[in-house]
């Protein structure tokens, strides 16, 4: 099943809106994951990912590959859907 993980840190300016985005995408029922880059959990989570910006959004694939991503900006709802639908 194609999901979405979001990585975020305390302080970060622009994390507030991408948690914005997320909750609009689990409200519609999309399969959404956050992750602190300031725990364990999400540390891990990152590396795995390459992430090295907040907010980092990705579309991920059943196979756990990226299918879509957006690093270091807050991408449009609309375009998140659009990436997880075209998926």
């Amino acid at each position: 099943m194609v999901s979405v993980k979001v990585f975020v840190k305390d302080g970060c300016s622009k994390c507030p809106a991408a948690r914005a985005v997320a909750v609009n995408l689990i409200k519609e029922g999309y399969n959404v994951d956050e992750y602190c880059m300031e725990t364990a959990e999400g540390l891990a989570e990152g590396f795995y990912y390459g992430v090295l910006s907040t907010p980092t959004m990705l579309v991920v694939g059943r196979d756990e590959k990226p299918l879509a991503s957006w690093r270091g900006v807050v991408p449009p709802l609309e375009d998140v859907k659009s990436a997880i639908t075209a998926s």
